[in-house]
Order: structure tokens, then sequence, then C-alpha cells
């Protein structure tokens, strides 16, 4: 889950508090992503995630 609480939108802060896999083909937006350490934003194919728009 993001913790937005929902599929995050070009003008949300997103913090990543845990690992989070985007699945295949999918396209995601966010303003800003903060990580906490140690955690992972992982990748499927043809995923994508756009930031700052």
């Amino acid at each position: 889950m993001w913790s937005c609480g929902r599929v995050p939108v070009s003008s949300d802060a997103v913090r990543l508090s845990h690992t989070v896999t985007l699945p295949a083909n999918y396209s995601a937006q966010a303003k800003r992503l903060i990580f906490i350490a140690g955690q992972l934003l992982r990748y499927q194919a043809g995923s994508r995630l756009r930031l700052g728009l």
C-alpha cells in the first residue's frame, strides 16, 4: 500500500516504508518519492515510475 492510502497521482509525495513492487506494465506517478532506510522499489518488466510531473 502506498503511504497516501491510494494509488498516488502526480501531486502526491509518497514515502516507502516497506518494499514495493510495481507490477508488469504498470505506470505510476508521484511528485516526490522518499525512501525509508533499507526499503526498495522493485520494477517488473515494463513498469515505470514518473516523478515530479
